[in-house]
């Protein structure tokens, strides 16, 4: 099962590096901090950058939550596992495998290419296919797509790369 923890704003990676280094292997199957690429212009010019996808969160996939909660206690810092304040909450199955089909055992979400059909968003390649019905918006002047989501128990925006492509003739 997935589970989030929340850590100070900015030190994700210091987090994954801790959790790598320091918790025993065999507690955790992967830890997941991820990233979107987006494709950004500055003076006419067109370079892809790196963003974090959720600010202040570390994904853990483990069967051993309690465990492994145990080992963060020691960790500097603010390294919390969410909770109801009784009991670890994973992740819903349903945002697991939305996460895991996007990040493809990376972390960092490729751009998406795709076009508008009438009212619709029609994604062509990229992560994003098979997932038009979650896009909520786009900004295809920024080139993202804005998704809601059920995580953490609530619901939140992911903002993904999505570049505008001219749909095929007919």
């Amino acid at each position: 099962m997935w589970y989030v923890l929340w850590t100070t704003a900015g030190s994700e990676e210091k987090t994954r590096e801790m959790i790598n280094t320091h918790v025993d292997h065999s507690l955790f199957t992967r830890c997941l901090v991820p990233y979107r690429k987006k494709r950004e212009f500055h003076g006419g010019e067109s370079t892809i950058v790196r963003k974090l996808l959720f600010s202040s969160y570390v994904f853990v996939e483990t069967e051993s939550i309690r465990e492994f909660a145990e080992r963060m206690r020691f960790f500097p810092g603010k390294n919390v596992v969410l909770s109801t304040g009784h009991e670890f909450c994973p992740i819903y199955r349903e945002e697991e495998y939305f996460l895991t089909k996007l990040t493809d055992s990376r972390d960092v979400i490729d751009i998406s290419r795709g076009y508008m059909d009438g009212n619709r968003v029609k994604v062509i390649s990229g992560p994003l296919s098979g997932f038009e019905d979650r896009i909520r918006k786009v900004n295809w002047r920024q080139g993202l797509a804005v998704l809601q989501m059920n995580l953490f128990y609530r619901t939140v925006d992911a903002f993904l790369g999505l570049d505008r492509v001219e749909p095929l003739a007919g």
